[in-house]
C-alpha cells in the first residue's frame, strides 16, 4: 500500500466520509492481537494495549524488534498478516470503531482517512509504476480527482516533500531515485488526500540526518494542520525531540507511557532506562559533553590468533611502540590517496561518485565515513572490496592496491578485506543454512578440511554471541539482529585484516545496535582488526571511530580525528550535519 487519506480539504477532518466527531483522534483500548504458529496454536503478540493520538499531535511507540510496534501499526490500518487476528479490545478513529468494519469498509477508511508510511521504500513502491502514479494512486482509486487533477496534485506533493525537479521526477521509476527520495515519495503518497491520521512505521530509520530532518519537519507541518501522527521508531532521540507522547513497548505490552520529556528524563521502568542507555544519539552528543570513541586499542600481538597459511600483507595488529620510545610510525594498514570515480558532474559542481578522496587508517583502529545519501560513501566501499576499479587514485590495503589489484593477487585482497552490508537478509542465501553461509569464505579460500571449517564456524558464531545450535537454521528463522550477527561472523571467519561496514547497524533497534557495537569493539581489541565504518548515523560514528571523513556531493570536505571534526567542524556542511542530529535532552 503506498498511501491513503481523504479528499483535499481546507481544515483537518473536513473531508468526504469523515465520521462525526473526527476531532477525537485515535483511541486504542485493551487491544490484543494473536498470531497462529505452524502448529495451529494462537500466540499472543499484543496484550491489552492502550494508546491514543490526538489531532495535531504525535505519539511515538518505541521498543526493541519484536516488541509489537509494527503489529500495533498493522492493526490500526487493518493490514495484519494472514495468520493474525484481533482477539480483543477497541480501535476508534474519530469516534468510529474500526474493528467492527467489514473489509471493504475498512479499505475505504484506510484509503480516505488514514495514511500509511512504511519503512522500506525499496519493497513498498511498484517498480513498474512511475513515482507520479504511486503518489496519485489513492486519489484515482477513490475517485477523488480526475487524471489531470491527480497529476497536478502529485507534482505539488513531490515539491512539498523536498524532491528536486518534480516535473522530471514524476515520470521516473523507483530505481531512478535515491533511497531518501523514494521515502519522501512514500510520504507524498500517504498525504495525497490529506488524512486525519498518519501511521509512520520507521519512516526515517534508513535515512541520513539531513533527509531525516526534512521528513520530520514535514510531519511537523502536517501536525500543524491538525493531522495526528502515530510514529513507530527505534530512534529514541527522534521520539524525544518530535513526539508529544512516548509509549514504550516490551513483549507486546506498553510498559511505560507519558509526555516525551518525562519518559526520557525520568523513566520509571528498568526496560526504558536500558533503552536510553543503549541509544547512541542520547549519549554521543549529550548536553553533558561528547563521548567520542576511545583511542585506538593497544593490541597485544600474542593475543592475536595465527593466520592460516596464505594470509596476506604485513599490517601490524597494534600501533607499535609510542613516540616516547623512539619507535618509527608504522605504515597504516589502509591508505586511500586521490580516489576518483566520477559517474556524472552537475552544473553546480556536485559529483556523482567520489573525487580526490584521501585518508589513512592505522591498524587496529576504526575510520568512519559519513555524509548524505549520494555523497559517495558506498563507492568507496566498492573500491575497498575490490568490486570497482576507479578512474584514478589508489587504495592500498596491507600492501595491495585494491584500486589496481593484479589478477594474481585478487584472492589475497578478497581474503584481506571483507564487506558487511546494510541488509543481511539480502546478503545471505535464503536456501542455505546459517552455518553454510558462514563457512562460504572458508570454502572459497580453501581454508582447512571439513572438520576444521566446522570448528571455525562454531568459533565465529560464539565470537558474535550466537549459539552454534542456530547453525542449521535458515535466515528466515532468525531475527534481524541475529542475521546481522551472522553476516559479521561470516566476515570474520576468514580472519581478514580490514572489515568494511556499509550501514551495517542503521536498521537495528538501539539495544541490538548497542550489542553489535560493543561486540565490534571487543573483537577489534582482541584480534587487532581494522574497520572502515560507513554510516549516516553520526552518533554511532562518534562512539566507534577514532577518525572520520565527511563527504558531500562526492568530495571529502573534512577529515581528521573524530573528536576534532565533531567538536570543532571547519566546514559549513559538517556543521549542518551535526545541527541536524536530534537533540531531545537540550
Amino acid at each position: 500500500m503506498t498511501g491513503a487519506a481523504s479528499a483535499p480539504h481546507s481544515t483537518p477532518g473536513a473531508h468526504a466520509g469523515s465520521a462525526p466527531g473526527s476531532s477525537a483522534g485515535l483511541r486504542i483500548a485493551g487491544l490484543s492481537v494473536d498470531y497462529r504458529d505452524r502448529g495451529g496454536a494462537w500466540r499472543p503478540a499484543l496484550t491489552d494495549v492502550d494508546l491514543s493520538v490526538e489531532p495535531g499531535a504525535m505519539t511515538a511507540v518505541v521498543g526493541e524488534s519484536g516488541s509489537g510496534k509494527t503489529t500495533t501499526a498493522a492493526a490500526v490500518i487493518g493490514l495484519l498478516a494472514g495468520n493474525g487476528r484481533i482477539s480483543g479490545g477497541s480501535i476508534e478513529l474519530g469516534g468510529e470503531e474500526l474493528t467492527a468494519l467489514r473489509p471493504a469498509q475498512l479499505a475505504r477508511v484506510r484509503g480516505t482517512r488514514i495514511g500509511y508510511v512504511p519503512q522500506d521504500p525499496g519493497t513498498s513502491l511498484n517498480p513498474l509504476a512511475t513515482i507520479g502514479t504511486a503518489v496519485a494512486e489513492t486519489l484515482r482509486i477513490h475517485r477523488l480527482a480526475t487524471r489531470a487533477q491527480a497529476r497536478e496534485r502529485a507534482l505539488e506533493l513531490l515539491d512539498r516533500v523536498g524532491i528536486d525537479s518534480p516535473e522530471r521526477r514524476i515520470d521516473q521509476y523507483p530505481h531512478e531515485l535515491s533511497g531518501g527520495m523514494r521515502q519522501r515519495a512514500l510520504i507524498a503518497a500517504a498525504i495525497a488526500a490529506r488524512p486525519e491520521l498518519i501511521v509512520a512505521d520507521e519512516p526515517t530509520s534508513a535515512l541520513d540526518v539531513t533527509v531525516q530532518q526534512r521528513i520530520l519537519d514535514l510531519l511537523d507541518d502536517l501536525r500543524a494542520e491538525g493531522t495526528g501522527i502515530l510514529l513507530i521508531t527505534h530512534d529514541l532521540a527522534v521520539a524525544g525531540e518530535r513526539a508529544d507522547t512516548v509509549a514504550v513497548m516490551q513483549r507486546g505490552r506498553i510498559v511505560e507511557s507519558g509526555p516525551a520529556a518525562t519518559v526520557l528524563t525520568a523513566p520509571t521502568c528498568d526496560y526504558t532506562r536500558r533503552l536510553l542507555r543503549d541509544a547512541p544519539s542520547l549519549t554521543a552528543f549529550s548536553p553533558d559533553g561528547p563521548q567520542p570513541a576511545s583511542p585506538a586499542p593497544e593490541v597485544r600481538r600474542e593475543s592475536r590468533p595465527a593466520r592460516a597459511s596464505g594470509a596476506v600483507g604485513t599490517g601490524s595488529a597494534g600501533r607499535g611502540a609510542s613516540a616516547g620510545e623512539g619507535a618509527q610510525a608504522e605504515e597504516p594498514l589502509l591508505r586511500v590517496s586521490g580516489l576518483t570515480q566520477v559517474y556524472a558532474r552537475g552544473a553546480d559542481g556536485a559529483v556523482a561518485g567520489v573525487e580526490d578522496v584521501s585518508f589513512a587508517v592505522p591498524a587496529g583502529t576504526t575510520h568512519g565515513i559519513v555524509g548524505e545519501s549520494g555523497s559517495g560513501k558506498s563507492t568507496i566501499a566498492a573500491v575497498l572490496a575490490g568490486t570497482l576499479v576507479p578512474q584514478a587514485g589508489s587504495a592500498v590495503v596491507a600492501g595491495i592496491d585494491a584500486a589496481r589489484v593484479p589478477r594474481t593477487r585478487r584472492r589475497e585482497l578478497r581474503r584481506a578485506v571483507q564487506l558487511v552490508h546494510q541488509n543481511p537478509a539480502s546478503a545471505l542465501d535464503p536456501m542455505w543454512s546459517v552455518g553454510a553461509s558462514i563457512a562460504e569464505p572458508l570454502r572459497s579460500f580453501r581454508i582447512g578440511a571439513r572438520s576444521e571449517r566446522a570448528a571455525r564456524v562454531r568459533e565465529a558464531m560464539e565470537m558474535v554471541a550466537l549459539s552454534p545450535d542456530l547453525a542449521e537454521r535458515r535466515p528466515r528463522e532468525l531475527s534481524g539482529g541475529q542475521l546481522q550477527r551472522v553476516a559479521i561472523a561470516r566476515a570474520f571467519a576468514a580472519r581478514p585484516q580490514l572489515i568494511v561496514f556499509d550501514e551495517a547497524v542503521s536498521a537495528l533497534d538501539v539495544t541490538v545496535q548497542a550489542q553489535i557495537l560493543r561486540l565490534l569493539g571487543s573483537l577489534q581489541a582482541e584480534l587487532g582488526l581494522t574497520y572502515v565504518f560507513i554510516s549516516h548515523d553520526l552518533a554511532v560514528v562518534r562512539g566507534i571511530a577514532q577518525s572520520v571523513s565527511v563527504l558531500s556531493r562526492g568530495r571529502q570536505v573534512e577529515e581528521g580525528p573524530t573528536a576534532r571534526v565533531f567538536d570543532d567542524p571547519q566546514d559549513a556542511y559538517t556543521r549542518r550535519l551535526i545541527a541536524a542530529i536530534p537533540h531531545p535532552l537540550g
